[in-house]
């Protein structure tokens, strides 16, 4: 066998030999997880409870939240359930509420006590007290009908008073002292960013429109009520006129728009105007082109107008 087959035998030996290892050492593993689940489930104490109390630094009159969680193992307890004691003194409970969550053979139950101190107990002269409640005792008996008892201590509660500091000079003559500043500092939380429900250039535009549909109708009823102006009728305009130019003006229209009857009541009406007036021979020459045989063309009447029409022009600017 050649060096370099031999060196090829050797390193594939040597890798079946470690994978064979690293297999026998995982399955060894895995088995030594499984077997002791028992054992370690067996060994957590039948009752486990734990106390806490929020907020830990407060003023006097604030309201504290205490609670008491216990863990149950169900088959590890007797039927009868575990009885809690506890004491706040010289804290009043103002409400006590009890939950419970089942998960498989555990069972959780938490006890929230709702506290408050308003006697003068509960702080000492100095303006700032400790206080330390009573720890929680939990008496069971397990399945086998032993008795026992699990038990926890409550944190630590900083109580400050309410009024304002004292300088010292004075400490001696009050009744709470307190310093002129506490050692405890509030946590403030920053403010979160601001979010809008909806955007606020869409709310502008719906705004705007909105207002835009109710002055319409404003808009509409204004408009109808402001008073309408209305060209003068065809009569009151004549009206305005002096006797001549009116006569002048119904046989404008008549010329233009009316058959040969209105020309020939037209015709008659100027000459009976020019005869008031002393204008024989303009009368005449109207009457007579009024009632010849013949119906009066519009060149005839136009060359009658400009011979009357200077001796109206002064009546018309007066009656405009």
């Amino acid at each position: 066998m050649t060096e370099r087959p031999r060196v090829f035998a050797v390193l594939g030996f040597s890798a079946a030999v470690v994978v064979t290892a690293f297999a026998l050492v995982g399955f060894a593993g895995s088995g030594d997880q499984e077997k002791p689940a028992a054992p370690v489930a067996s060994k957590r104490a039948p009752v486990t409870v734990a106390a806490d109390v929020t907020p830990r630094t407060h003023l006097f009159g604030d309201t504290l939240t205490a609670r008491i969680d216990l863990v149950i193992d169900r088959e590890a307890v007797g039927p009868a359930r575990p009885r809690v004691e506890r004491s706040f003194a010289p804290y009043v409970v103002e409400r006590a509420t009890i939950s419970r969550r089942d998960a498989g053979r555990f069972s959780q139950v938490r006890y929230t006590f709702r506290l408050r101190c308003l006697v003068a107990t509960c702080i000492s002269p100095s303006g700032r007290a400790r206080v330390r409640f009573a720890p929680v005792h939990v008496f069971y008996r397990s399945a086998s009908g032993k008795a026992r008892e699990a038990r926890t201590t409550w944190p630590s509660v900083e109580l400050y008073t309410r009024l304002a500091s004292v300088p010292r000079e004075e400490q001696s003559t009050s009744r709470f002292a307190t310093p002129v500043a506490a050692p405890w500092r509030a946590d403030l939380v920053s403010v979160p960013p601001v979010s809008d429900r909806a955007s606020p250039t869409l709310l502008v535009v719906a705004l705007l429109l909105a207002a835009g549909l109710l002055l319409l109708p404003a808009g509409v009823l204004a408009y109808r009520a402001l008073p309408r102006r209305t060209s003068p009728s065809w009569e009151a305009w004549l009206a305005r006129l002096a006797p001549l130019d009116r006569a002048l003006a119904v046989l404008e229209r008549a010329r233009t728009e009316g058959d040969a009857t209105a020309r020939r009541r037209a015709l008659e009406r100027l000459g009976m105007e020019l005869r008031a007036r002393g204008a024989e021979g303009l009368a005449r020459a109207a009457l007579e082109l009024a009632w010849a045989e013949a119906a009066p063309t519009s060149e005839a009447i136009s060359r009658l107008e400009q011979h009357v029409r200077p001796a109206g022009e002064g009546g018309r600017r007066r009656a405009a």
